[in-house]
């Protein structure tokens, strides 16, 4: 559109000497280049930005992925640990449990270890009555052979 208007200002000024109007078309070609190349210096850097954008937007899928990826590790590595603590909670629980019932136990088993020992020493004194009773009878039944 610029360069059918430039050509009609210079059609209309066609009268003028043959020098005027090569150099204005020397002119019109110069800015016409200049402008080609100012396109082609904006299309190269639409384009650059295009893959710019491209790049960066990338990016940022690449980065909500990889937090995704890191929140469903942390989420099931917290499952883990809470799982492995209730475990160990149960264990100590068990074994809480488990003291108490030796601590029962044992003061159980301390209340019978002196009942039995009562009674063994019960069983010794008598025993030892027993023995005491058989030697005087052994030694009467002696004397009584003796004397036959």
């Amino acid at each position: 559109m610029l360069r059918q208007r430039f050509e009609s200002e210079i059609a209309s000024g066609a009268s003028s000497p043959n020098g005027q109007n090569d150099a204005s078309s020397r002119y019109l070609n110069r800015i016409e280049m200049e402008a080609v190349a100012y396109i082609q210096k904006a299309d190269t850097e639409l384009a650059q930005s295009a893959r710019h954008a491209a790049l960066m937007k990338e990016e940022v899928y690449a980065r909500d992925v990889g937090r995704d990826i890191e929140y469903q590790h942390s989420e099931s590595e917290l499952r883990s640990v809470q799982l492995l603590l209730a475990q160990e909670r149960s264990k100590s629980e068990h074994v809480e449990s488990r003291l108490g019932r030796h601590q029962l136990t044992e003061s159980e088993v301390q209340h019978e270890l002196s009942q039995a020992l009562e009674i063994a020493q019960k069983y010794r004194h008598e025993y030892g009555e027993t023995v005491q009773l058989f030697q005087e009878e052994s030694t009467m039944y002696n004397e009584e052979l003796r004397q036959l």
